[in-house]
């Protein structure tokens, strides 16, 4: 008789009587990523609205308990990111009168263009972002129980948590309808995501104190943000050369 890794209660079946999960959990590996992942992306799953709540309470035991075993109740990582940010796209097209305020060198067309294009691609932005910070967590926490897979599966939560918290911020822009207003919003977004990224992982790893894992996520943040950004320039200079793409 085996125990039940969501609800801890004995299973004598391949799945649970009490709360219907499959008693096999294997640990995540690439295999979950490359058989399992690609079809769940458009899959919808139930209990959204409580990995919303748990991610917004406590974030980094919440995490720990999934890749524990407790995955019942929950919306799967890697479609919830999907689904997130693609309501993101949505409705950043929805924000293209407010956002239109902003103005950059006088360009207002460029940035139009460049704004039109993230909300277009936003889902693939952030499944593309998300194996650098995967990467970059993974590095400075691997002297931890955590392997890459799981990373992707812990990144993959918290990015679902920042673009909730830019949902939820979202109808402001509706209601002070300037570009100030925009932009402070987008700062205090980018603030309140970093804190939270930073709170979750305290909860990860509580054995190693609160200032070391904040220091060390903090700067795997940062620096996964330069590899980004180090492959966006390279993609873009490539693009340039072979006359894709014309920089004025």
């Amino acid at each position: 008789m085996r125990v039940c890794a969501n609800c801890e209660r004995n299973v004598r079946d391949a799945y649970c009587a009490h709360c219907g999960q499959s008693v096999d959990l294997p640990r995540f590996t690439w295999r979950y990523v490359f058989h399992e992942l690609p079809a769940g992306v458009f899959a919808w799953d139930r209990g959204a609205l409580y990995t919303a709540k748990q991610l917004f309470t406590r974030p980094g035991h919440t995490i720990r308990e999934y890749i524990a075993g407790k995955r019942i109740s929950h919306f799967r990582p890697i479609p919830l990111l999907a689904f997130c940010a693609g309501l993101m796209g949505l409705l950043g097209y929805l924000l293209e009168a407010p956002m239109s305020g902003i103005r950059v060198n006088g360009d207002q067309e460029g940035v139009k263009l460049v704004m039109d294009w993230i909300n277009g691609h936003y889902v693939w932005i952030e499944l593309a972002s998300l194996p650098f910070i995967s990467f970059s967590t993974w590095l400075f926490f691997r002297n931890q129980d955590f392997n890459l897979v799981e990373h992707v599966v812990i990144n993959s939560f918290l990015a679902s948590q920042r673009i909730m918290l830019n949902l939820m911020l979202m109808p402001l822009i509706f209601i002070f309808d300037n570009k100030v207003f925009i932009m402070v919003e987008s700062a205090l977004v980018t603030v309140l995501s970093v804190g939270l990224f930073a709170w979750a992982f305290t909860q990860l790893f509580p054995r190693m104190g609160a200032v070391k894992v904040t220091f060390r996520t903090l700067t795997a943040y940062g620096f996964a943000y330069l590899m980004i950004s180090i492959v966006a320039l390279a993609v873009v200079f490539l693009l340039s050369r072979t006359g894709r793409l014309h920089l004025s």
